[in-house]
C-alpha cells in the first residue's frame, strides 16, 4: 500500500465506527477534507477537546488506582498537566508563574468571591485581586437558596418565560440574584438535560408537530 492509500483506508475504517458527536464531526467537514486523514483526526479531536478547568481539574484530582503503576500515574499526570498549559495557552516559564499563582489566589478566596473572580476569565492573580477588592467593596445581594427550591429557581430562571440560554448567560443571571454551593455545576447539568436545548442543539433531530385538532363548525 502507499502512504496515501493507507489513509484512504484509516478514514473509512473510522467512518465505520464513528458515533455521536466524532461523527457529527465527521459529517460537518467539507467533502474535500473528509478524505483528508489529518482533518479528520484533527475534527475528531478537537470535538472531544476539554476546557482548561477541566484538564486542571483532572490533573489536581487524579488517584491512582490499584491496577496502576507509579510509573504509568506519573504519565497521566505529566500529560493531563501539558494540556491544561496548552488549552490555556502557556507558552513561556511568565504565563506558568501567573497561571499557577492566580490558581492558589482562588484557592484562598470565599468560595463566593472565588465564584465571581472565576466568571471574569482573568489572566493573572494581580488582576483577580482587583475584581475580589470590587466584590467586596460592593456587594451583591444575593438570597442563598436552600437545596429544595434549587431546581424551581433553575426552572425559572432557564425556561420559556425568560428564554433557553446556554450555561454562561444563565448562570450570570441567576448570581444576580440567587447562590449556592456548585451553583455553575447545577446550571450545567440542569441545561444538558433539558429537552428543549437538547433539540436546539442537534440539528438532524425532528422536532415532532404538536397534534391537529378538528376546529368545530360554527353554525349561522
Amino acid at each position: 500500500y502507499t502512504c496515501g492509500s493507507k489513509h484512504v483506508d484509516k478514514i473509512l475504517l473510522l467512518q465505520t465506527v464513528l458515533v455521536g458527536k466524532a461523527q457529527e464531526a465527521l459529517v460537518a467537514l467539507p467533502t474535500t477534507e473528509r478524505k483528508n486523514y489529518q482533518c479528520v483526526k484533527d475534527a475528531v479531536l478537537k470535538c472531544y477537546e476539554l476546557i482548561p478547568e477541566a484538564y486542571r481539574q483532572r490533573f489536581r484530582n487524579w488517584r491512582k488506582s490499584d491496577r496502576q503503576t507509579h510509573a504509568e500515574i506519573a504519565r497521566e499526570l505529566s500529560s493531563f498537566f501539558h494540556r491544561w498549559c496548552t488549552a490555556e495557552g502557556i507558552s513561556n516559564f511568565d504565563d506558568l508563574c501567573d497561571l499557577v499563582i492566580l490558581e492558589q489566589f482562588k484557592n484562598i478566596l470565599p468560595e463566593r468571591i472565588a465564584t465571581y473572580v472565576g466568571e471574569h476569565q482573568v489572566r493573572t492573580a494581580a488582576q483577580a485581586a482587583v475584581l475580589a477588592d470590587n466584590f467586596v467593596a460592593d456587594p451583591v445581594l444575593q438570597v442563598v437558596v436552600p437545596e429544595k427550591y434549587r431546581n424551581l429557581v433553575l426552572k425559572t430562571a432557564h425556561g420559556e418565560m425568560t428564554g433557553h440560554y446556554g450555561v454562561k448567560k444563565t448562570y450570570s443571571h441567576l448570581l444576580q440574584h440567587f447562590y449556592w454551593p456548585r451553583i455553575k455545576c447545577d446550571v450545567a447539568k440542569f441545561i444538558k438535560e433539558c429537552h428543549i436545548c437538547q433539540i436546539a442543539g442537534k440539528p438532524n433531530v425532528s422536532i415532532k408537530p404538536a397534534p391537529l385538532h378538528p376546529i368545530p363548525s360554527v353554525g349561522t
